[in-house]
């Protein structure tokens, strides 16, 4: 599967954080932030989301890592910088609420958003 998009969001401090869009490209489609550890050294924003996902409707929004890709690097970064960047990719794409899905590596990153979020996590139907 194909990037449909790929952007790039000037952050608040300046950086830019790019990022690819899967799937339904309308801004009203159900969207989930897409988190793996393989994009890390690709120019992709991420591996492709499994083809479920993107067949049922969903618009996958895959963020770079800082310093990969087209994301830029951010000195003394830790995990827990990553949910303002997440939120304000959300801002951008004008999302009152989203998911987070991850495999592998990046299932650290949707972690550490949950336990910044302010609503607590809901559990899938």
């Amino acid at each position: 599967m194909e990037v449909a998009e790929i952007k790039t969001l000037t952050l608040p401090d300046g950086r830019r954080l790019g990022y690819g869009i899967y799937g339904e490209a309308a801004p009203a489609a159900p969207t989930a932030f897409y988190s793996t550890a393989s994009r890390a050294r690709t120019r992709r924003p991420s591996s492709p989301p499994p083809p479920p996902a993107t067949r049922q409707g969903l618009r996958i929004v895959a963020p770079w890592h800082p310093a990969a890709g087209g994301s830029d690097f951010q000195p003394g970064r830790t995990l827990l910088d990553y949910p303002a960047d997440l939120l304000a990719l959300a801002d951008q794409l004008k999302l009152d609420k989203f998911a987070s899905i991850a495999v592998s590596g990046g299932n650290l990153y949707v972690l550490v958003a949950a336990h910044a979020s302010p609503i607590p996590p809901r559990r899938p139907r």
